[in-house]
């Protein structure tokens, strides 16, 4: 039977347990998970991102709406949809962050609700409302 020395530093004490490792077998993985996770890291930040929504609009004759969001590069993308085609999940008490659905796009805009409401009323009875979706377009 073969006896396994544990490896020793130059003063003769042992090594910690992570230097006793050898990853230069596993560099090329280590290399392909770490560039991995940064892109995985880097969209979620991106969608996140384009998914806050900077501020909302109450357009004239109170029939639709401005949905106003950030995008990564530091410009504004504005959305205008009717008030028909949106719907928020959620009350505006309820959570840090409400989810505003628009028919048409495929995930939901996230509203801060500690944000500043300037008619906290208003926006209740107009964006705040649940709707249910026709099935015609």
């Amino acid at each position: 039977m073969k006896t396994v020395s544990q490896p020793l530093t130059s003063d003769g004490s042992e090594l910690s347990w992570w230097r006793k490792f050898d990853l230069s077998k596993y560099k090329v993985p280590l290399s392909i998970a770490s560039f991995c996770i940064g892109w995985i890291v880097l969209g979620g930040c991106w969608f996140h991102t384009i998914r806050s929504v900077k501020h909302i609009v109450l357009r004239k004759g109170g029939n639709s709406v401005t949905i106003a969001t950030p995008t990564p590069f530091g410009r504004t993308r504005y959305i205008t949809r009717p008030l028909q085609q949106l719907t928020a999940t959620s009350s505006r008490m309820e959570r840090s962050y409400m989810a505003l659905k628009v028919q048409g796009k495929p995930f939901h805009f996230l509203v801060d609700t500690r944000g500043n409401f300037v008619r906290p009323e208003l926006f209740d009875r107009t964006v705040g409302v649940r709707r249910e979706f026709s099935s015609q377009k």
